[in-house]
């Protein structure tokens, strides 16, 4: 067993590869990982079941040595297939190798290739006589926006924009690409740097002309959760309600899983119970106050009838 970031890794004798996680109150997720040249691809999940509490979780994490068999890791939902354009699935892997282990090959063997242009989708893709990638695509409003792209690990990823340019018109530049051969020196891409390194003193640096997008090499990416939706939006800044450097002390004791468990349900029948005794109180005041009201009021009446 390996720790990479907050998933755990297993290496089977088989040559399986499964990850674990954490996933809301003391739940786990898991799924198949797969090699791909020197890039760890997390696929999936496959399976969710009742398991540790995240400190818990973490600390185990905490015991195991680090995973140390690729430089990078990557979200399979992060990546697409250039011939179909959809997101890679199993199935993909299989097709590729036979079974979960994907064969490394000569990642850079595009180099040897030449320049040229293609089409990716609905990016341009050039690679120059140095080797050097960028890409373009239409950025709306009759301009067209570009930057650098890398090839890491034999998968292409688009790296953030770092300019645009008007002068040409959606349909304009629609018809340049589609007479663009198709992009097929690597088989899979991505449209953000969404790789990461597993040594985070490994990460590298997007080139200067990029700084003012302050992207990293999947930075945006590297902090999220695991279980988290990879979208790459961008959150507000949050309110800090402890002064920096505050840490929460961790109980030193743990509960069995079966104690855990049955805290929990006592604790959503204790919750619900107390729902349910609320709806019944407003309902209980809501007729005393009904039956009130119906009580003035035949009093008035008979008041009204003792004068006559």
């Amino acid at each position: 067993m390996y720790r990479l970031s907050e998933y755990r890794i297993t290496d089977y004798e088989n040559g399986l590869l499964w990850w674990e996680t954490h996933h809301g109150f003391a739940m786990q997720r898991s799924g198949k990982c797969f090699l791909y040249n020197d890039l760890l691809i997390i696929g999936p999940c496959s399976h969710e079941e009742h398991g540790y509490l995240k400190g818990e979780f973490l600390d185990q994490l905490k015991t195991l040595p680090a995973w140390n068999k690729t430089k990078y890791y990557c979200l399979s939902v992060e990546l697409l297939d250039v011939t179909t354009g959809r997101s890679l699935s199993e199935d993909f892997f299989e097709r590729m190798v036979g079974l979960v282990t994907i064969k490394r090959a000569g990642a850079e063997a595009f180099q040897d290739e030449g320049p040229g242009t293609f089409r990716l989708d609905k990016y341009q893709i050039t690679v120059d006589a140095n080797g050097r990638l960028s890409w373009h695509g239409y950025g709306g409003k009759n301009r067209v926006a570009g930057g650098q792209c890398i090839i890491q690990s034999g998968v292409l990823f688009i790296g953030p924009k770092e300019y645009d340019k008007g002068g040409q018109s959606k349909q304009e530049f629609l018809t340049i690409i589609g007479g663009l051969l198709q992009w097929d020196r690597t088989e899979i891409w991505c449209r953000s740097l969404a790789f990461r390194a597993c040594q985070p003193q490994l990460q590298r640096k997007w080139p200067r002309a990029a700084n003012r997008n302050r992207d990293t090499w999947g930075d945006r990416a590297y902090h999220e959760k695991p279980t988290a939706v990879h979208s790459h939006r961008q959150e507000r800044p949050f309110k800090r309600l402890l002064p920096l450097g505050f840490k929460f002390q961790k109980p030193s004791w743990h509960l069995p899983r079966g104690i855990k468990i049955g805290v929990m349900y006592v604790i959503r029948l204790v919750t619900t119970g107390l729902l349910l005794g609320l709806i019944l109180s407003i309902r209980a005041v809501k007729a005393t106050w009904s039956w009130f009201r119906s009580f003035k009021k035949h009093d008035q009446n008979n008041n009204k009838a003792s004068r006559r």
